[in-house]
């Protein structure tokens, strides 16, 4: 009897270790999901504020070439309006004179 005694007894031991193995591991993963979790919960924020970062660069630069943009037709505009004043102011005293022989042949 002693040497049946001793086998179950081994036997139970050995089902409470394999038992304790089995609730230490699934322990263990929980704690490791959990901390996977936290990571990737992490790791998505990063992204998400990186590609924030990067979209709000983008755009800033679009900004900056589009005001670039409606500053270079903004002086092409005003010198193009000078050039058409210059050249107005050159021939002005002539239409004057023209249009007002004009009137006067008609008259």
């Amino acid at each position: 009897m002693d040497e049946l005694e001793f086998v179950l007894n081994k036997i139970i031991e050995i089902d409470n270790k394999v038992i304790d193995l089995q609730n230490r591991t699934e322990e263990t993963i929980k704690e490791k999901k959990s901390f996977l979790d936290d990571e990737i919960k992490n790791l998505d924020e990063k992204l998400i504020n990186n590609s924030n970062t990067e979209l709000e660069a983008e755009v800033q630069k679009k900004i900056a070439d589009a005001e670039k943009m409606a500053n270079s037709i903004s002086t092409d505009a005003k010198e193009k309006c000078q050039s058409i004043q210059n050249k107005y102011l050159a021939v002005k005293d002539v239409l004057k004179k023209q249009i007002f022989n004009e009137i006067i042949e008609i008259s």
